[in-house]
């Protein structure tokens, strides 16, 4: 083979290690963009569960308090 050849040769290695750099930046690209996507997702899940939680906790205040006074106002009638 000669010169002309390895130099062929060798740029179509070039060529396609460059392709395959382009598809594994698009790749990287597109799982990142999905990784956002489910990131941004658990967030807001977590947002939803800590209001839930804080709306959960307010009623189980409430309802200790009133079973605090159910149980202070049958002790009194006794």
């Amino acid at each position: 083979m000669g010169l002309q050849g390895q130099v062929a040769k060798l740029r179509s290695t070039v060529e396609k290690g460059e392709a395959n750099r382009q598809k594994l930046e698009y790749d990287l690209t597109i799982a990142n963009r999905v990784a956002n996507q489910e990131k941004r997702a658990a967030t807001e899940r977590e947002s939803a569960l800590q209001k839930t939680n804080a709306s959960l906790k307010g009623m189980l205040h409430k309802c200790l308090l009133v079973n605090k006074v159910f149980i202070f106002s049958t002790a009194s009638t006794l």
